[in-house]
């Protein structure tokens, strides 16, 4: 991540953001680089992609999701993230007249080809395994965007 997403993203000055990455540095979690930081954290071996989670406790991410539906009422805008139990929500609401804001590459395929439903994509850096876009990018382009519902999982 860079120097300057990473103070835009904690809400603070370069100056700050670099303070506080020679501290990270010295304790061993991070490793500068030129204009950036990489984290030396171990990546959890335990986290499961999109493919693997969306088909666990299916059931009940179905049963979960037709109950958010219908809090969902038509011509609303509703914010998606991209958990697996947002995408069951986003079929409940497939073929409704709606708005939907996401950062999920898999709900936005899914909700795209809806003629009722407009779907605007949030960008940012696309994460291969979960199929979401983060980042500074991401933050700043919700920052301008105004919904009546938002759902997390």
């Amino acid at each position: 991540m860079s120097l300057v997403d990473l103070a835009e993203v904690l809400g603070v000055s370069e100056s700050t953001a670099r303070r506080d990455l020679e501290v990270l540095e010295q304790l061993g979690t991070v490793r500068r680089t030129h204009g950036g930081v990489v984290s030396l954290a171990e990546p959890p071996t335990t986290r499961l992609g999109f493919a693997d989670r969306e088909s666990t406790a299916v059931a009940a991410k179905r049963a979960i999701a037709a109950a958010v539906a219908e809090m969902i009422p038509d011509a609303q805008t509703v914010i998606l993230d991209g958990g697996t139990t947002c995408f069951r929500v986003a079929e409940a609401l497939a073929g409704r007249r709606i708005s939907v804001v996401t950062n999920s590459v898999p709900i936005a395929g899914l909700l795209g080809r809806e003629v009722n439903t407009e779907v605007t994509v949030i960008g940012g850096y696309l994460y291969p395994r979960t199929g979401v876009a983060l980042g500074a990018s991401a933050v700043a382009a919700l920052g301008g965007l105004r919904a009546a519902q938002l759902v997390l999982s």
